[in-house]
């Protein structure tokens, strides 16, 4: 993290576990083992502002994901940071707060698709209708694909994103 706080050309960031390992950590994942998930999602939380596009890939079991709504409830609620500029290469990120993403990808984690509650408490982040504060209404693409979400959770996010009074600008 101290890294990318001294190299502001960093934008994006992507975790990725190995599409082999699936079959082999799919009892772990569904017993909630360790993986290392916990880890990633934390640092997510302490990424520098200018990092704006985050992907987890095959990543996340139940416990990480609920972290991440905690981590991201706790940043929307951060006032803006002071005035934050790049080093030299013209890269700025003037006013922006941390954790205001412009793309979040949490893909390929089919194993949490039954915990529909923790899907939609990660939805409300979006920003429904005169909740203020919402750490996600800066998204402007979410990736879900290989989450086998299903048509109901589905729906809840297409009525998130399409409500008239919304924070939502994906």
């Amino acid at each position: 993290v101290q890294a990318m706080y001294r190299c502001p050309i960093i934008r994006c960031l992507s975790f990725k576990r190995n599409p082999e390992r699936r079959d082999e950590d799919a009892a772990d994942i569904e017993n909630e083992v360790d993986d290392g998930s916990g880890i990633l999602v934390n640092l997510a939380g302490s990424l520098p502002p200018w990092v704006t596009d985050l992907t987890f890939n095959n990543v996340l079991n139940e416990r990480s994901l609920r972290a991440l709504v905690a981590i991201l409830e706790t940043t929307g609620k951060l006032p803006a940071g002071q005035e934050t500029h790049g080093s030299g290469e013209g890269i700025e990120a003037v006013g922006q707060k941390q954790g205001s993403f412009r793309f979040l990808g949490i893909q390929n984690s089919p194993h949490i698709k039954q915990k529909e509650s923790l899907w939609y408490s990660f939805f409300d982040l979006l920003g429904r209708a005169k909740t203020p504060n919402r750490p996600l209404a800066s998204l402007l693409c979410l990736d879900l694909s290989g989450n086998d979400l299903g048509d109901k959770i589905c729906a809840v996010l297409l009525e998130i994103v399409h409500q008239k009074d919304t924070e939502c600008r994906l």
